[in-house]
């Protein structure tokens, strides 16, 4: 049996599609790290290791035997996670107040047994993914704020005082009612479903004032928060890393032209004051700071035409029968993935902004490929070959790199009247039931199709 058809066999057992897989292996797992495998509960931790005594990474089937209850895997953390776990052994005494505890600091739990001696993994997912080693900081924090203490064997932080986790949904695990504690009558399909449901959190800062001082750590300042709250930052305290200051200019020239919407002249203005106003670490700064100011005008020209070349590519919405046409055009089985999804919604940008021009032929750069919809150069060829493919697209010139010349098309395309869709997205959902869209893209794509709004919870057909 061939290896694809294993895999689909697996999955098929299982009742899931594969996207829901791809979901649990990217929420739980993350990627192929060393890890451990338990047949049985007293045989102990097994290391998984090869014949050269190094440690096996972990694939796919692996995690799909332990969905299966051929056997338990263990994952280590990831440096950067998408959620943070609590331990509660059940054999400690006073187990139902310490549960108690941890729920009164930390609300609404996705909560699994652990396996069948009947211990509690309380999972937060994430709104956004943090470093393993602030997530125990925050949370010891937390708990220390209420009067909970991390104790091995009572109430264990994951990333923390464990440095492995037996994965859900395995053998003896399933998802509880967070208030009686009795097993939710799911399969593994709904049970999965409920996990992407499942609200984001962000974990409360509660630590003093002093340790959350970004002019205390030049690792906070440099490398962590958002564009504005690291520009905030920098305009407070100035360059306070050696080797930094280009990067500083350029994040601050960014705020001030996209973030707070200032002209050229009013960054330049603001920048000379900015330089000008602080013993900055820097030895540029220090031995030619006429050259860095000069650098720092030529940038913001240099930006300034990046922000007015953005805002020149624009779209004309199309009709909701050229969506549907562009969907009926699509060859492949469905249900469609991300991918397809992707390609879809790059015919729909180029033909959104084919018909906003007046032009018999179109150039097709690979950059101004890359702005509809390519993040890389074999992704941009595999779109355009897919419209040429489709007859969509038909090549009149070839790109020649001496003479300068990108490649040159012309668009087979007829344009329709009647209601207007500005996106793909818009577009399907006024053309087709919640029900039709489910059957027609994988549960991921439909989900993102049908959410109006990012934090908009979506109920499952």
């Amino acid at each position: 049996m061939s290896k694809s058809k294993k895999y689909l066999r697996h999955l098929k057992s299982l009742g899931i599609p594969l996207s829901d897989f791809h979901f649990y292996w990217q929420i739980f797992v993350g990627y192929s790290y060393p890890y451990w495998k338990m047949y049985d509960e007293k045989i102990g931790v097994r290391t998984a290791l090869g014949k050269n005594k190094q440690a096996i990474p972990l694939n796919e089937y692996e995690v799909l035997n332990h969905l299966l209850g051929k056997h338990w895997v263990f994952v280590q953390h990831r440096k950067l996670s998408p959620l943070f776990c609590i331990d509660i052994d059940f054999k400690a005494p006073n187990f139902l107040k310490r549960y108690s505890q941890v729920v009164n600091v930390l609300p609404n739990p996705l909560l699994f047994r652990s396996s069948s001696s009947r211990g509690l993994h309380l999972y937060y997912l994430l709104k956004s993914s943090l470093p393993a080693k602030k997530i125990h900081i925050l949370i010891k924090a937390l708990f220390k704020e209420h009067d909970l203490v991390e104790q091995s064997g009572r109430i264990e932080i994951f990333p923390g005082i464990i440095d492995h986790l037996r994965l859900p949904l395995g053998e003896g695990s399933c998802l509880l009612d967070s208030e009686s504690l009795k097993p939710l009558e799911l399969d593994l399909y709904d049970s999965i479903g409920l996990i992407m449901d499942h609200p984001r959190i962000e974990i409360p800062d509660v630590r003093s004032q002093d340790k959350k001082d970004p002019t205390q750590n030049r690792r906070v300042q440099t490398r962590n928060g958002s564009r504005i709250e690291k520009a905030q930052c920098l305009l407070e305290t100035g360059i306070r890393e050696v080797g930094t200051r280009h990067a500083a200019q350029l994040l601050l020239i960014q705020y001030f032209m996209i973030d707070l919407g200032y002209s050229g002249s009013e960054t330049e203005e603001k920048m000379l004051e900015w330089l000008q106003g602080f013993p900055h670490i820097s030895d540029d700064w220090r031995n030619t700071p006429e050259k860095v100011e000069l650098e720092v005008i030529a940038l913001i020209k240099n930006f300034e035409g990046k922000v007015q070349q953005r805002s020149d590519f624009k779209f004309e919405p199309l009709s909701v029968d050229d969506v549907r046409n562009i969907i009926n055009s699509y060859y492949d089985f469905q249900p469609w993935g991300a991918e397809q999804f992707r390609q879809q919604d790059f015919v729909f940008n180029l033909l959104s902004w084919y018909k906003g021009q007046d032009l018999k032929v179109i150039d097709l750069a690979f950059n101004f490929v890359r702005k509809l919809g390519g993040a890389s150069q074999k992704t941009a060829s595999r779109r355009v070959h897919y419209c040429e493919e489709l007859g969509l697209l038909k090549k009149v010139r070839n790109h020649d790199r001496l003479k300068g010349r990108s490649r040159q098309f012309v668009v087979n395309f007829n344009f329709n009247i009647g209601a207007e869709a500005t996106s793909l997205s818009g577009g399907i959902r006024k053309l087709f039931t919640k029900r039709e869209i489910n059957k027609m893209y994988s549960r991921s794509v439909a989900r993102k199709i049908t959410v109006t709004h990012a934090q908009e919870p979506i109920k499952r057909a």
